[in-house]
């Protein structure tokens, strides 16, 4: 088999598996009929029969109105739509208000008089067709409300029934709500006029209130926007999402292109001149001690996997830097990071993230722009200057993200949000659009955004309110640093991050190296596969982030600590287990060996819904501490990877890669 075939059949395989995990994971969620019967847009079709009369037609547009005003949907009248696009609306003589229950091959909301005369009632049967059901059916109603069965009309009862399978009835995580306009009032369908079917479990409810049918209730606009709003392409918050992703991108792509750029302008003869003479040494010292056929037999597979100084390799540049000083380059942006990392998550939540992040990427803009004129005029010390002063900029992006997440987002939202920005890193693109972008559209908090809507306001102040900016400005007033520095989970997450900053370090510095001198990899090859890992994890990191807000938004769902765990075990062991495999291939192996980073690459992923998301949760008042905190152990990490490697690399055996 070709070169070329080979590198195909890995790309197929690995798509293949994804899309497979993908569908299959597709498969089990919409086998939950709950949320099988969601309809698929935030836009909704609708026809009116001919026969409403003009106070009718006005209370159905008042529930438009409603709708539109505080959630995330639309309706579009659409007069010549067939049955199955939308929902029809049809006077029949028929008293009974009637609707089918989510989406459906046909969808109604029909009745007489009675149905048109109340805008509750209209919102009830529509909200019927958006795939929920009445609220004194859920499973855990008992704690709330004391049916009284005797007082409920027989043919009535199963109105009443409570629903106990969660497949069928979805709280999508929200407290019960007596004001529901889904929460039937308290006299209806009684066998006599003074009775009532139900009695509040609490003294704090207004019992004149309950089932109200004038309005949507808070909790009725919190539920629609859980199942619906997100991924509205009208969501304020998902925009925010995807810029911070743009400026992973642009600032990853700035601070990473200098590991494929080096193996062009650095002239390999000097690496592999060292090499050779590295080799013949460790060969004469095999003879001198008598070592085995096996050490010898390994020597010459290592000769044959390198690359000759005197062949055209297209790896010859005009720098003549030992891998000692290519280290130090790298180290450098670490360094500049490390110092403000210190302070970067106090000063964001003091005073917001926004600017802050704006100019760390007109940093890594100037740094990126000035990178090859100084690398060629200035040399190896302005390199390490000027990478020094980049890594300035890289030490707050983290640490204003975490502050950013912990104010946009609700906690069922943060690992999809997480995800989305941190495949950033995995795409390229530049970062002067991105400041262009950034400035006009984010602000530090939805209460200062000009753009976001007011029913996207209301969702979140509603979701966040535990965590208003008043309150975070008296919280980081009184900081708990003592006890944040002793707290187990907090020192937890600082060693994650050391780790994987190490294990990610390595990968994105020395990646084409390692392509270069280990699997003896073409320019072009080189520069393919070197992609091919992160495209990966882009994947995979949005599958099993998407899977863990899933799993938080169950009624029985798991711990979120557990869920972390499990979730960053697959992420730590996989990624090992995958290195220590990968150890033993050569350049006789490389199909296994770059499915092996890749399969690294996608235990990695699992890392966003397991330490990342539990930085951003663990203590949302004080996030962008703590993430300050995690980045300045992080940047150790990233500082020892490349001088850990450099020390490998030139003391050791000239293909031993950690």
């Amino acid at each position: 088999m070709s070169s070329a075939a080979r590198w195909l059949t890995i790309a197929v395989l690995l798509c293949s598996t994804i899309q497979m995990s993908y569908s299959a994971f597709v498969i089990n969620f919409n086998s939950n009929p709950f949320h099988a019967k969601k309809w698929p847009s935030y836009e909704v079709k609708y026809r009116l029969s001919k026969s409403f009369l003009p106070d009718e037609l006005a209370n159905i547009k008042e529930a438009f109105r409603q709708f539109e005003t505080y959630t995330c949907l639309r309706f579009i009248d659409s007069p010549s739509m067939a049955v199955y696009d939308g929902i029809y609306f049809y006077r029949v003589r028929d008293e009974r208000c009637r609707g089918t229950v989510g989406k459906q091959p046909r969808n109604v909301v029909y009745g007489y008089r009675r149905c048109w005369t109340k805008v509750g009632y209209i919102l009830h049967e529509i909200m019927h067709n958006l795939g929920f059901r009445h609220e004194h059916q859920r499973p855990d109603r008992d704690h709330y409300i004391r049916l009284i069965p005797d007082h409920i009309q027989h043919d009535k009862m199963n109105f009443f029934d409570r629903i106990d399978d969660t497949k069928y009835f979805d709280t999508l995580n929200s407290e019960y709500d007596p004001y529901s306009v889904m929460h039937y009032e308290p006299t209806l369908f009684t066998i006599a006029e003074n009775m009532v079917s139900m009695e509040p479990a609490s003294d704090t409810w207004v019992a004149e209130h309950i089932g109200q049918k004038e309005h949507l209730s808070p909790g009725d606009v919190q539920a629609i926007n859980k199942l619906y709003s997100f991924f509205s392409l009208k969501s304020t918050r998902l925009g925010v999402a995807c810029l911070m992703c743009y400026s992973m991108t642009a600032m990853a792509l700035m601070r990473t292109n200098l590991a494929v750029a080096l193996v062009c302008m650095v002239n390999s003869s000097v690496l592999l001149e060292q090499n050779s003479s590295q080799l013949s040494h460790n060969q004469s010292l095999n003879s001198s001690f008598n070592r085995s056929q096996n050490d010898s037999a390994t020597g010459e597979r290592e000769h044959a996997c390198l690359l000759t100084p005197d062949e055209d390799n297209e790896y010859n540049g005009e720098l003549n830097w030992t891998p000692t000083q290519i280290s130090l380059i790298f180290s450098a942006l670490s360094w500049g990071g490390l110092l403000t990392g210190v302070f970067s998550g106090w000063v964001a939540d003091r005073y917001g993230p926004k600017n802050i992040l704006l100019a760390a990427c007109v940093i890594h803009v100037i740094g990126s722009f000035l990178t090859p004129t100084i690398a060629v005029h200035v040399g190896f010390y302005g390199m390490v200057a000027i990478r020094f002063i980049m890594g300035l900029g890289q030490g707050v992006i983290i640490p204003c993200m975490g502050a950013l997440i912990a104010r946009w987002f609700p906690s069922t939202e943060r690992s999809t949000a997480i995800a989305i920005y941190t495949t950033g890193k995995e795409l390229g693109t530049i970062g002067v659009v991105w400041c262009i972008c950034w400035l006009p559209t984010v602000s530090n908090s939805p209460e200062n955004n000009r753009l976001i809507s007011k029913k996207e306001l209301m969702y979140l102040q509603q979701e966040l309110k535990s965590q208003s900016l008043q309150n975070r400005k008296v919280a980081t007033q009184h900081v708990p640093w003592a006890k944040m520095f002793r707290s187990g989970p907090i020192l937890a997450q600082v060693i994650m991050n050391a780790a994987a900053a190490c294990f990610m370090g390595v990968y994105q510095s020395y990646l084409p190296t390692y392509f270069m001198q280990v699997l003896a990899l073409n320019l072009k090859q080189n520069g393919l596969l070197s992609a091919l890992p992160f495209f990966v994890q882009m994947v995979v990191k949005m599958f099993v982030s998407s899977l863990s807000d899933r799993f938080q938004r169950r009624d029985n769902k798991p711990n979120s600590t557990t869920l972390c765990k499990v979730f960053n075990s697959i992420g730590a062991f996989g990624s090992a287990l995958c290195l220590v495999v990968l150890s033993f291939l050569d350049c006789r192996h490389v199909p296994l060996a770059v499915f092996l980073i890749c399969a690294s690459f996608a235990a990695f992923a699992s890392f966003a819904p397991g330490f990342f998301t539990s930085q951003i949760s663990i203590a949302p008042v004080y996030s962008g501490i703590v993430s300050s905190f995690a980045r300045v152990c992080a940047q150790v990490g990233q500082i020892a990877a490349p001088s850990i490697v450099g020390y490998f690399v030139v003391e050791a055996r000239p293909l031993s890669f950690p």
